[in-house]
């Protein structure tokens, strides 16, 4: 076990690792014990800065050495930013004035949540210089929370019925999860949290009488994803 350190005061948090052993986080700062994203590599902890405002946090790293998360900006809010080459650059919004960076894939590809005009969260998707509005799965609000290799997204939106449930965004469609298990199988899916490589999906579902637990998704064909398995 290794303790990273801080950047001068007393707290740090770790959030995201890559394949090389690069560690992204936040932690406190001297004076005003302001937050700031870190990167942790060779042995030392280094202060990413923020885009003009006290926060920043960092969230995921990929093999390339990007980094992803979020900063307060001087007066226009929190944006999602990338941090590469020595420079944290800001992704922009939706339609509204906040935006977050959750999670990179090795292409660059970032995806978080943003809020539009109207002041609801969306789950967005940031490819080739764009943010791209993702969707819902009938509701008011969606947010993204990994994407793959292969550009697949998971996240947790909300229904018509106001309900919370976990979506897979593949191939430009956003689907519920729910759609994809077996029917019978009891399980309803609120959230999906993270996706790897083989399109197996990290999520939480509930089931009346057992309560919420771990599961884990093993897609069988393209875009299906059988019934549950509970993670013990």
């Amino acid at each position: 076990m290794t303790d990273l350190g801080t950047l001068g005061r007393s707290y740090a948090g770790a959030k995201g690792i890559n394949n090389l052993g690069d560690v992204v986080g936040y932690a406190s700062t001297p004076g005003n014990e302001s937050m700031h994203a870190f990167w942790y590599r060779d042995g030392a902890m280094q202060d990413l800065g923020t885009l003009g405002g006290v926060h920043s946090f960092a969230m995921d790293i990929n093999e390339n050495g990007q980094v992803v998360g979020t900063s307060q900006t001087a007066s226009e809010g929190d944006r999602a930013f990338v941090y590469e080459n020595g420079a944290m650059t800001a992704l922009g919004v939706l339609d509204g004035l906040h935006s977050a960076g959750v999670d990179i894939n090795e292409a660059g590809e970032v995806v978080g949540y943003a809020d539009n005009e109207d002041g609801f969260w969306r789950a967005f998707l940031y490819r080739n210089g764009q943010m791209f509005d993702l969707g819902t799965l009938g509701g008011t609000t969606s947010w993204a929370a990994s994407i793959n290799g292969s550009g697949q997204i998971v996240g947790t939106a909300k229904t018509l019925r106001d309900e919370e449930h976990g979506f897979l965004f593949s191939n430009d469609v956003m689907v519920d999860l729910n759609e994809l298990i077996d029917p019978l199988s009891g399980w309803t899916i609120v959230s999906a949290n993270g996706i790897n490589d083989r399109g197996q999906i990290a999520a939480t579902g509930f089931m009346s009488g057992v309560g919420s637990r771990a599961l884990l998704l093993d897609p069988i064909v393209a875009n299906a994803v059988p019934e549950p398995a509970m993670l013990g």
